[in-house]
């Protein structure tokens, strides 16, 4: 079974956002990727305290996911921007598993191998091998051992050319 669980719309957005003040130090939003609204929205979300109220309403999903995971059911990422802003609610949405329980490497696999394989692209996409597409991203630190990690996105590789976060924002 294969299951796109967009965590992220049901709530846990909100709730992995609220209070992480990290956010605010993102770089790509000073240099214009988000509209001006959207960082306005998140500026006031990370001002938010949180009364738990989002976690608890979150742990029946939380619950079934890492069920499905131990079950061996495949979970492929998923965000359904632009409700969400676009590649920020990925990272959200894999930190969100993270916090319901799998490990940051089973969180990473949703949005590679995991997403290549329900696409039928698995022979193709998903795993770093001699004859695959090789696109990479390098992260500044490690999200095996925190999954936040995957936010500091220092450069992308994409058709064996590398770009720095700059250059793709000015490319959009």
């Amino acid at each position: 079974m294969t299951i796109t669980p967009t965590i992220v719309l049901n709530g846990a957005f909100r709730a992995r956002l609220l209070g992480d003040r990290t956010l605010l130090f993102d770089r790509r939003l000073g240099l214009g990727l988000y509209p001006l609204p959207v960082v306005s929205m998140l500026t006031e979300l990370v001002a938010t305290r949180s009364d738990g109220s989002l976690d608890a309403a979150l742990k029946p999903y939380e619950a079934n996911l890492k069920a499905i995971a131990a079950a061996g059911g495949k979970i492929v990422a998923g965000t359904d921007s632009p409700i969400n802003p676009y590649g920020l609610a990925l990272h959200v949405e894999i930190e969100s598993y993270v916090h319901a329980g799998l490990t940051p490497f089973q969180a990473l696999q949703t949005a590679t191998v995991n997403a290549a394989q329900a696409l039928g692209l698995g022979v193709e996409l998903g795993t770093v091998e001699v004859g695959k597409i090789a696109d990479l991203t390098f992260l500044g630190g490690d999200p095996l051992i925190d999954i936040k990690n995957t936010r500091d996105v220092k450069r992308v590789m994409k058709g064996g050319r590398v770009y720095t976060v700059e250059d793709l924002i000015r490319k959009r």
